[in-house]
């Protein structure tokens, strides 16, 4: 089976881990947003319109930690052979 490449799309967005972690920040906040496929409409998805600029902060800033989460994750997979693990997800 051919794996896919890495890419900031598939890395962030579209792997099935990441999927599932997307998945469960949504569904622990109570929104669902559009999940765009490509980084920075996903990024800019955490804004809303009709909120104070205090609110998106904390909106951006929890995507930020997201995407750190993820990307931290994936070098202790990568350079200190961690196991991708169900209960991480």
């Amino acid at each position: 089976m051919q794996e896919d490449v890495e890419t900031t799309k598939h890395l962030f967005i579209t792997y099935k881990v990441t999927h599932k972690v997307w998945d469960y920040c949504e569904t622990w906040v109570g929104n669902v947003l559009v999940r765009h496929e490509c980084i920075i409409p996903h990024f800019q998805s955490f804004f809303v319109s009709c909120q104070r600029e205090s609110v998106n902060r904390v909106w951006k800033g929890m995507w930020v930690a997201i995407i750190s989460e993820i990307w931290n994750h994936r070098n202790k997979v990568v350079f200190k052979l961690w196991m991708l693990k169900k209960y991480f997800v």
